[in-house]
């Protein structure tokens, strides 16, 4: 059985996915993943940031894009217990 769907990159098909990959072609410059979960969350979408993560991640693996020595980054943020108060 293939994984080629109709994302057209070798990935298994779901909604969130499909949602994913629609994010990638409505931006005409990088997004963090974060910015494309939020784009996806006011767009009514019910997709995870850690699906996100793993779609772009399935994305980046593609032999068919090429992609190589793919990384990346996590950011937190928050405030010391002092600047809490």
């Amino acid at each position: 059985m293939s994984t080629r769907s109709n994302t057209g990159v070798g990935i298994r098909s779901t909604k969130q996915r499909t949602a994913v990959i629609e994010a990638l072609e409505y931006f005409d410059d990088f997004r963090s993943s974060q910015e494309i979960h939020d784009y996806l969350r006011h767009r009514g979408d019910t997709v995870g940031l850690t699906t996100v993560y793993r779609t772009l991640t399935a994305l980046a693996e593609s032999a068919e894009h090429g992609f190589t020595d793919v990384s990346h980054t996590l950011e937190i943020f928050g405030l010391c217990a002092d600047c809490s108060n």
